[in-house]
């Protein structure tokens, strides 16, 4: 009768892959979300200074100052999320 063998360490070793590849998709796809992002509010910036009164532009503008400062407290916070995890990967080794 053959041995068993588990495997383990390829098995690892094919879920690090795997999560290597999820995540270089997820920061891809955080990009692309804030390159739209910026891209469809400079566009709403530009027809708006265009076409609007002044008063309009500056309700605009601190609109898109508020946008921009919420993704950047969002960022902050994925980051100190994964601060916290990744004692939690390291010990799982």
């Amino acid at each position: 009768m053959p041995a068993i063998t588990l495997g383990l360490a390829e098995v690892e070793e094919r879920l690090q892959a795997l999560r290597w590849r999820l995540n270089s998709l997820t920061v891809q796809h955080s990009f692309y979300i804030a390159a739209a992002t910026a891209a469809v509010l400079s566009t709403l910036l530009i027809l708006v200074g265009l076409h609007a009164s002044p008063a309009t532009f500056r309700m605009v503008r601190m609109g898109e100052r508020g946008v921009a400062a919420g993704r950047g407290i969002g960022l902050r916070l994925l980051r100190m999320a994964a601060l916290v995890e990744r004692p939690n990967r390291c010990a799982s080794r």
